[in-house]
């Protein structure tokens, strides 16, 4: 069995998807201590003027850089329109796509939904989006069945990223982990191999599609795949996968 992992991040982008959908079960780790710096609260678009940030704030709490909160209770800021925003933003650039209207209705509920946590609203809209691509791999939330606690609980420190995916793997009764290509510059496979686990690497390869707005960008949420291509979507990511992937 393999099993993939990532932290769910916002509206994600394409190589998100493709594990989520090459792996037999797929863990959202959402227990991990959220970082600033990284695509949990953010991700792109495309617009007529280029590329469009959509960012989610995020409150700034006393002593969170000793001790910041998790991807799942990180504290949505108060008093911004972001909402209104990436509402209007999604809606000026994607009306006039193929499959727009198909989706609508759920991305105008979502945002006139008053979020606090950045957990709860990246796990529901991932939710979402895993069921319009048509991905249908078991999925798990850390948080749910207890991972990151239990692998604490065994003594592991928190950066102890190699140890984390054998720990998972085996929890999950799986045989191999689904890792991005970046992993090969930390993962030590000696630490799998004695562990029984073996290692997948993705390198995913973005495919292109039609888009508007000019020149193909890629690297963008995966939002911008779905308007465009509705239900050809899933096919599109499979095709960023290598020969034999």
């Amino acid at each position: 069995m393999l099993v993939g992992a990532l932290q769910p991040g916002y509206l994600p982008w394409l190589g998100f998807f493709d594990q989520a959908d090459r792996a037999d079960v797929f863990v959202l780790y959402d227990d991990l201590p959220f970082d600033r710096r990284s695509w949990r609260q953010r991700n792109r678009i495309k617009t007529p003027r280029g590329l469009a940030w959509l960012s989610v704030p995020i409150a700034h709490r006393h002593g969170s850089e000793l001790s910041p909160p998790t991807i799942l209770d990180a504290p949505i800021a108060a008093g911004y329109p972001w909402r209104h925003q990436h509402w209007e933003a999604l809606r000026h650039c994607y009306r006039h796509t193929p499959h727009f209207a198909e989706h609508a209705s759920f991305f105008d509920d979502t945002y006139r939904r008053p979020w606090t946590r950045l957990g709860d609203l990246t796990l529901h809209l991932t939710d979402y989006l895993m069921a319009a691509l048509g991905i249908t791999s078991t999925v798990v939330r850390s948080s749910d069945i207890g991972l990151e606690r239990a692998f604490r609980a065994r003594g592991f420190a928190a950066d102890r990223r190699t140890e984390r995916i054998a720990f998972v793997v085996r929890e999950l009764g799986g045989q191999q982990f689904l890792e991005g290509a970046a992993g090969r510059d930390y993962i030590q496979e000696d630490i799998l191999e004695r562990s029984g686990v073996g290692v997948v690497y993705q390198d995913y390869r973005h495919p292109t599609y039609p888009q508007r707005f000019g020149p193909f960008v890629p690297f963008l949420s995966v939002v911008d795949l779905l308007f465009n291509c509705g239900p050809e979507s899933l096919s599109v990511i499979r095709r960023g996968r290598p020969a034999g992937g």
